[in-house]
């Protein structure tokens, strides 16, 4: 799971621009249907699928790696829809892909409303959040695993919903 730390006060508090369209990755927006989601991506992304059924019927798609650039991937993408509509995206990159995704968050979505630099099991580690008052985007460098950092999009109003990423 992507944890932001609150006991560091923010280096950098400077909101963004609130963008015009929903967060996204890849063609995908938050929000969009599931069918919708699956004529974008057709031939591209549309990886598997794994649906479970409960109060709330929630869809897990997978997709395969996506080129980040400079040699950098995007890997364990994926997309997870609650009633049919997308309310998270995730991926996790090599903590050396830091640049690249940053500065495309910042290209897409103006400079993060957060950003705090502590201390994670003694290393340092930085958190970043973009919020747009329907959705936020968390990036952590580093994941637990101390070689990758994540990225997860989320639907604000289903975000108690959803299960932990990774689990």
């Amino acid at each position: 799971m992507i944890a932001v730390s609150t006991s560091a006060p923010p280096v950098a508090a400077a909101p963004g621009p609130a963008p015009s369209r929903p967060f996204g990755f890849d063609g995908a927006s938050l929000n969009e249907t599931l069918d919708a989601w699956r004529q974008s991506t057709a031939g591209r992304a549309g990886g598997p699928c794994a649906a479970a059924a409960s109060a709330r019927t929630l869809t897990v798609c997978s997709a395969p790696p996506l080129d980040l650039g400079g040699g950098y991937a995007a890997r364990d993408l994926t997309f997870t829809f609650v009633d049919g509509r997308l309310a998270r995206i995730a991926f996790r990159t090599s903590i050396d892909g830091f640049a690249f995704v940053t500065a495309a968050l910042e290209k897409a979505c103006g400079a993060p409303d957060a950003v705090v630099r502590d201390s994670a099991r003694r290393m340092p580690h930085v958190s970043m959040r973009w919020r747009n008052g329907r959705s936020t985007i968390e990036l952590s460098d580093p994941l637990p695993d101390y070689s990758h950092l994540g990225v997860a999009m989320t639907v604000d109003a289903d975000a108690g919903r959803l299960p932990a990423i990774g689990g």
